[in-house]
């Protein structure tokens, strides 16, 4: 008698990351990967992408601190109240991605429907009126995160989707995050050049970044969707929302990972949150701000691919904790070379940011591991609720530091309004910038050591898979 009952899928035992590290991928379907012209026009998204998110990150705090007037200490609890929402905003986008059919694809009508939302937080939140107040900050932050998770989420697990093979996927979001650096040093070039016109405020910086968001957000969405396929992920039976996100939280790959960039990502925002007060109350030079960011993005995507060559030498997780390393170092020593004045801190902020973009690019190529891991052990695909918890844990990480780093200061009595802090104050800007991201870059290094997810792991799920 013929057994007609479908297969069980197999269960994939991972191993310790030091076992078989550099075993070779097996010549399967499942290794196929997009040809660099693919990756390339999918990548270009991430230019604008890199440049709301710099925007956020290192001037709309500084502005509304400095030039609007609301208290750094309520500036960071009300970036923290308006993450409360992507509690729920995140799963449910991640698991209607995952459901979504259409000819687009699951991803691509999610990225178009952001768009515009994106648009108009950009535009609430860079060009508030004169009394604008707290509440108005609240509105506006939170319409933009939204909008930024609506094309950001689904656009990362369309990437997890592009490729498939181990080194595929390192290739992949290494050039994702090669254009994000130019993207970054896109929005630090609009902010030099309005700074040379004369316009020592923020305001001005940010109302040309929105005409710069405006102009080109919306054709390098188009040319994305319709020229990158919507990827090749292996479909199960979708399961229940939170049974999937229980499954989730289950692996303990998954767990690690998410414990992991939780400390990488508090320790990167606070450079950007004080970065501003850094140069123009440290140093009283805020016309450096945007050339020393400027070296820092330079250095980032001159550093990655160094960092991809040593990923695909070694393994992604071993690659990404000698970055941590190399810029928990420099970052340590930044607060004795202000005693060579500011020259010596860009010297030194330039030299840590070589290893910047391996922290940026080798956490999405893992997750996508981890995905296919979860996918051959229940047979069902979730990568967008992965994505969503994992984009979760991202954005609560960098929301934590940015609160954090602006909190702190203002413990400490620093006023971002007046130029006569005290020395302490003003300690406590270059020291938040420097020790408190070295602290919890040291903290995430053990954990991405010993991640359990390489070469030989993946390569019998993705057998299993296959």
């Amino acid at each position: 008698m013929t057994d007609n009952r479908p297969a069980r899928p197999p269960v994939i035992q991972t191993r310790g990351a030091g076992d078989a590290e550099n075993a070779p991928l097996p010549t399967t379907p499942h290794s196929l990967d997009p040809s660099p012209r693919t990756s390339l026009t999918y990548a270009s998204l991430q230019l604008l992408i890199a440049y709301v998110t710099l925007a956020i990150v290192n001037y709309v705090p500084a502005f509304y601190a400095s030039e609007v007037g609301i208290p750094m200490l309520a500036i960071s609890a009300l970036m923290l109240l308006s993450r409360g929402l992507d509690v729920i905003t995140d799963p449910l986008i991640g698991f209607l991605s995952d459901r979504t059919s259409s000819r687009l694809g699951r991803r691509k009508p999610w990225i178009l429907a952001g768009a515009p939302v994106l648009l108009l937080g950009c535009w609430l939140l860079f060009l508030p009126p004169d009394h604008a107040g707290k509440l108005y900050f609240l509105a506006g932050i939170s319409i933009l995160f939204l909008g930024l998770t609506m094309v950001q989420l689904p656009y990362v697990a369309w990437g997890a989707e592009l490729a498939s093979s181990y080194d595929g996927r390192t290739r992949v979001t290494s050039l994702r995050e090669r254009v994000g650096a130019l993207g970054s040093i896109c929005a630090l070039l609009t902010a030099f050049v309005v700074a040379r016109a004369g316009h020592e405020n923020l305001r001005p910086v940010l109302e040309v970044m929105t005409w710069v968001i405006f102009l080109c957000l919306p054709p390098l969405i188009l040319l994305a969707v319709r020229r990158v396929p919507a990827g090749h992920p292996h479909i199960g039976e979708h399961v229940p929302f939170f049974h999937g996100a229980m499954i989730a939280f289950r692996n303990r790959s998954f767990r690690l990972f998410a414990l992991a960039i939780l400390l990488l990502y508090i320790g990167i925002t606070p450079g950007g949150a004080v970065g501003w007060f850094l140069f123009d109350h440290y140093f009283s030079r805020p016309d450096l701000y945007a050339p020393s960011l400027l070296l820092e993005f330079i250095a980032s995507f001159i550093g990655l691919p160094v960092w991809t060559a040593i990923a695909v030498r070694t393994s992604k997780h071993r690659a990404l904790s000698y970055a941590l390393l190399w810029i928990a170092l420099f970052t340590a020593v930044i607060p004795l070379m202000a005693a060579f004045g500011v020259w010596g801190i860009i010297v030194t902020i330039t030299l840590r940011s070589l290893a910047l973009g391996a922290l940026l690019m080798l956490p999405m190529a893992i997750i996508a591991d981890v995905i296919d891991l979860d996918a051959a052990t229940t047979g069902t695909q979730r990568t967008g609720v992965y994505m969503a918890f994992g984009g979760i844990v991202v954005k609560f990480a960098i929301t934590v530091g940015v609160a954090a780093a602006l909190a702190i200061p203002g413990l400490f009595g620093f006023d971002a309004t007046s130029h006569a802090n005290s020395d302490t104050a003003l300690f406590s800007v270059i020291g938040t910038y420097s020790w408190m991201p070295g602290l919890f870059f040291l903290a995430a290094v053990p954990l991405f050591w010993r991640f359990p997810l390489d070469r030989s792991e993946l390569a019998k799920a993705q057998a299993a898979l296959d």
